[in-house]
């Protein structure tokens, strides 16, 4: 995990601030727009690219940002904001406000909800997690100028994971993260077209730790 101090940082970075906004224009169109950072498969950066683009929205956008975290088969937002998981879907869905599920966090304007206890996850229906978002989504949409969300990897699907082609499609967009010269082309494609198939608005794809084969 990235430090406070290397976050910051690489939040300058000139091509973070180009992804930024693309995303921007792409959901310029949405009141609080939500957005879900997914990818083909494990390990190709998308939680890194989403707290990236978080700390981008909110210094270079000045946005106030909400982070969800839906990887609940392997959450990692929690840490990386050095918060407490600490996401109670029940007491949500029984009427609780948003505000009581959100976490601050050592950035400006950027608040997290983590992904529950392990313990609470495994008692949460499908039908019930889909429920819990497209509440985060609409409630958040009247508090936070962006929504930025965590999920699991598309591919291979498990029963301990939150659908993540599911919840890119009640979500306003969605970004697929690519990890150069590892992820499969076809998992790739294949991947981008469960999403179209299913609803979702893929505003792009982002290609992580790319290297130009002529140097």
């Amino acid at each position: 995990m990235f430090t406070q101090k290397q976050l910051s940082a690489l939040s300058e970075v000139a091509e973070i601030k180009r992804i930024y906004s693309v995303v921007e224009r792409q959901l310029s169109g949405f009141k609080g727009p939500s957005c879900v950072v997914t990818s083909a498969e494990a390990q190709e950066g998308k939680t890194s690219l989403l707290t990236l683009l978080a700390l981008t929205a909110a210094s270079y956008g000045e946005k106030k940002v909400l982070a969800v975290d839906f990887n609940w088969y392997r959450p990692c937002l929690h840490l990386t904001f050095g918060v407490e998981q600490e996401f109670d879907l029940p007491a949500l869905l029984e009427g609780q406000e948003l505000e009581a599920q959100v976490q601050k966090t050592p950035f400006p304007n950027v608040e997290v909800i983590t992904a529950p206890q392990a313990d609470q996850e495994t008692k949460s229906t499908a039908a019930a997690v889909v429920a819990g978002a497209v509440k985060i989504l609409n409630e958040a949409k009247k508090v936070y100028d962006l929504v930025l969300v965590d999920t699991a990897a598309i591919y291979p699907a498990n029963r301990n994971m939150v659908d993540p082609v599911v919840i890119s499609a009640e979500a306003d967009g969605v970004i697929v993260s690519v990890l150069g010269g590892v992820s499969p082309r076809q998992q790739v494609k294949r991947s981008i077209m469960a999403l179209e198939t299913a609803g979702a608005n893929v505003v792009g794809t982002v290609l992580n730790q790319w290297r130009n084969p002529i140097f």
